[in-house]
């Protein structure tokens, strides 16, 4: 199994770093692809333009800034395996998280990964635990029932809670 994980991004290179650094040592023992939209923000294309990255990064420049969803839309459409993730440019991936996705992608159609919040004290991160924190924007699904689904509206915000309240109408077998 293979995955096509979905980023959008715009005018926040602070936190690119440590969210590639993060995807870069997950370790997977599956295939995956990493498709960044880069909605119309020079800063962000210049972050990007002298860096090296693997072969299995792909960069796309959008002229207009259509916002998240229509990025995430238009990459799924292009991205070469069956289960996509859904995550932010702003989010931080936790080791294995890729791992965990495929595996649980085998039996469900929609994985929704716990997040943890955290803050920065004294040069430490100090994660705090809540009860069954997920979001909806970061999901993994099979590609086929999304692009079903038609996507994501073409909003600038909230398409993602509009989307999972699709997901749950059509009762779909979520994890």
């Amino acid at each position: 199994m293979s995955l096509s994980i979905i980023i959008p991004t715009h005018n926040n290179v602070n936190y690119l770093d440590e969210l590639l650094e993060s995807i870069l040592n997950n370790e997977s023992t599956y295939g995956y692809e990493v498709l960044i939209g880069i909605d119309n923000c020079e800063e962000t294309l210049n972050y990007f333009k002298y860096r090296n990255y693997p072969n299995n990064f792909f960069f796309y420049y959008f002229v207009e800034n259509y916002g998240p969803y229509i990025i995430k839309n238009t990459l799924a459409e292009l991205s070469n395996y069956e289960n996509i993730f859904f995550f932010d440019s702003d989010d931080v991936m936790l080791k294995g998280l890729i791992n965990i996705v495929c595996e649980k992608l085998n039996g469900y159609e929609c994985v929704k990964p716990k997040f943890a919040n955290f803050v920065d004290e004294d040069g430490q991160r100090v994660f705090t635990e809540g009860n069954n924190l997920y979001g909806e924007g970061v999901f993994g699904i099979r590609k086929t029932i999304f692009l079903g689904m038609n996507g994501f509206e073409g909003w600038k915000c909230a398409a993602d809670s509009d989307f999972m309240g699709r997901i749950y109408k059509h009762k779909r077998k979520i994890h």
